[in-house]
């Protein structure tokens, strides 16, 4: 069994800074959220493909993704479609990730 960082809790720390520590505490995978400072859903492909990089060097899994799309009860159509578009630029980084 591997321990698993949510990534909230170094939520102030930079993306990659807060990999590398996972790593150095001894951490085996990550769950990583959609929040500004890690992943969010309009983060650069380059950033995925960094992170997918850093990730595979460091030995760490990537236990999933956290996503904050929802609330579909409460939105209109526009904004229904709206976060359906955000969730489909997460899956793209989800193919990055593996």
């Amino acid at each position: 069994m591997k321990m698993c960082l949510c990534s909230k809790v170094v939520a102030g720390m930079p993306l990659m800074d807060a990999m590398k520590a996972a790593a150095d505490i001894g951490y085996g995978a990550v769950e990583l959220f959609a929040i500004e400072n890690h992943l969010p859903p309009d983060a650069p492909e380059s950033v995925s493909k960094e992170l997918r990089s850093l990730l595979d060097d460091l030995g760490i899994e990537l236990a999933s993704l956290c996503s904050y799309v929802g609330n579909f009860d409460t939105k209109d159509q526009a904004g229904c479609e709206e976060q359906m578009d955000v969730f489909r630029k997460q899956i793209e980084q989800a193919k990055i990730l593996d």
